[in-house]
């Protein structure tokens, strides 16, 4: 539990005006976006830029609020309940991110709806409620529910107790800001051209062919990096961009948009991060 240090490369979105605006009306609030969209680091970046703690929590179907809250230790002989970070954090001016929250169990969401209705939580354990501070804000996170992704929709009991903000695609242009802050050696090569093309072709591969995956600015970050440490593009993007659809999808969708890297990116054996304009 830590307040995160500032992205001085932050790209600013028109999202970011709504979200800040939206939390200036409710305390909670839902983001929903594919994968890759900027939901936890979003999230992050608001806690960094309010000087707040942050504390994310990956929700699964084995997760337990009961458990977030604390536990029993022994103590000098004695045995004490010790509050959990959960706890600790909710009663502070602070942001909590609940992140792939339809992932999580429906049938166990009783105490997290107790915190969305009255900001407070009960304690069994020592028989205590607890109050949210004033200024500690809870965020959750989910992917769309669709049959790609393959995600359980978000309780109707949940979803009303949230203010909804769905978080967009990163536009090409949006990529290639965000590129060319980190990789300030690829500004002004026609590389970046090509990568914008590469970006926007592979999404809408992605929707034409209903993919499972999407392609997103992550996965491009991750091939750039690749190409700094010298391997080529046409490899790097193999590995961070193509390859990952073997996970989720049929070989054939992966055959279709390795021709499509091929044809869009124009990547040959020489190409790596020190000469893309070879």
């Amino acid at each position: 539990m830590t307040i995160p240090t500032i992205n001085q490369s932050w790209l600013h979105r028109d999202i970011e005006d709504i979200v800040l605006s939206a939390i200036n009306t409710s305390n909670s609030l839902c983001f929903i976006g594919d994968t890759g969209t900027g939901k936890t680091a979003l999230a992050e970046q608001i806690a960094a830029r309010q000087n707040k703690e942050f504390l994310r929590i990956p929700c699964d179907s084995g997760l337990e609020f009961s458990e977030l809250l604390g536990g029993w230790i022994l103590h000098e002989n004695k045995t004490l309940f010790s509050e959990g970070v959960f706890l600790k954090t909710l009663q502070q001016p602070s942001i909590i991110l609940l992140d792939e929250v339809n992932a999580m169990d429906p049938s166990k969401s009783f105490l997290l709806h107790q915190l969305l209705d009255s900001r407070s939580i009960f304690c069994k354990e020592t028989n205590k409620t607890y109050t949210m501070h004033n200024d500690c804000k809870l965020f959750v996170a989910c992917n769309p529910p669709t049959l790609s992704y393959q995600v359980s929709p978000t309780s109707a009991a949940l979803a009303n107790r949230l203010i909804t903000i769905v978080l967009p695609e990163f536009t090409k242009d949006e990529m290639s800001t965000i590129i060319s802050s980190q990789f300030p050696e690829l500004v002004n090569s026609d590389f970046i051209e090509r990568l914008k093309k590469f970006y926007s072709e592979m999404l809408l591969f992605g929707e034409n062919q209903n993919t499972r995956w999407k392609v997103s600015i992550r996965n491009i970050i991750n091939m750039l990096t690749l190409m700094r440490n010298n391997l080529t593009a046409q490899r790097a993007a193999t590995i961070a961009v193509i390859n990952p659809i073997l996970l989720t999808d049929e070989r054939d969708k992966h055959k279709a948009a390795t021709h499509l890297m091929n044809i869009t990116l124009g990547v040959n054996e020489t190409n790596t991060a020190s000469n893309v304009n070879v």
